[in-house]
């Protein structure tokens, strides 16, 4: 099993070796540096390729946000208990705990499951290639407060000629959907600049769905 697994390594890194359109890929990709915002021109060419969002340059971060600008929104949690009560609903307190995030959250985000995002994953890029080759999507990496990152793309209508322009749409899906399948068809008909975006562990998108990541 192990020499067949490193002769499909050999095969795909001769393939690569050998494909004109992988090497001018890692050429672009290869003049990133990880500490700088990188240049219009530099996204415009990493844009012709659809690859693991890991390797996304960021282009947002929310700490390059001036304090006075920044707000965020806190999710008020139930008071803890101390003392004897506490230790007395330490079991309770486990079991609830316990299914919440192992069978819980995969109920209530199915789109936050591993093997969803696995089974979706194609859908998800046609989607994706469809939104940047027919309406000219741009694709970003955003670093949120928590330190996740969310993927997004953009169709910018500002430009035309239609009045809603200049006005942004941002899309938040559903619990089990993706902005590559989602809503962003109708406001951008309608003529509106739209943002879509992930939510925390969905698709590409770090991090888990909870209410104080979103």
């Amino acid at each position: 099993m192990s020499i067949l697994y490193g002769l499909g390594l050999l095969v795909r890194g001769l393939g690569r070796w050998k494909n004109k359109a992988y090497n001018e890929f890692l050429e672009v990709l290869s003049t990133l540096d990880p500490d700088e915002k990188p240049s219009e021109e530099t996204m415009n060419a990493l844009r012709r390729y659809d690859f693991d969002f890991s390797a996304w340059p960021v282009n947002f971060k929310w700490s390059d946000v001036p304090a006075k600008y920044r707000q965020r929104i806190h999710v008020d949690h139930k008071p803890k208990k101390k003392g004897l009560s506490f230790i007395l609903d330490l079991p309770t307190e486990f079991i609830a705990f316990s299914m919440a995030h192992i069978i819980g959250r995969h109920m209530i985000y199915p789109g936050s499951i591993n093997i969803m995002n696995f089974l979706i994953a194609m859908s998800v890029r046609n989607g994706r290639k469809k939104m940047v080759e027919i309406y000219g999507a741009l694709r970003y990496k955003l670093i949120s407060s928590d330190g996740n990152t969310i993927d997004c793309m953009f169709i910018d209508r500002r430009t035309s000629n239609h009045p809603l322009g200049k006005k942004l749409t941002i899309c938040c899906e559903g619990n089990v959907s993706y902005f590559e399948l989602g809503m962003y068809k109708t406001p951008m008909r309608a003529g509106y600049s739209v943002l879509g975006w992930n939510h925390p562990g969905f698709a590409n998108s770090t991090g888990v769905p909870f209410p104080n990541q979103e």
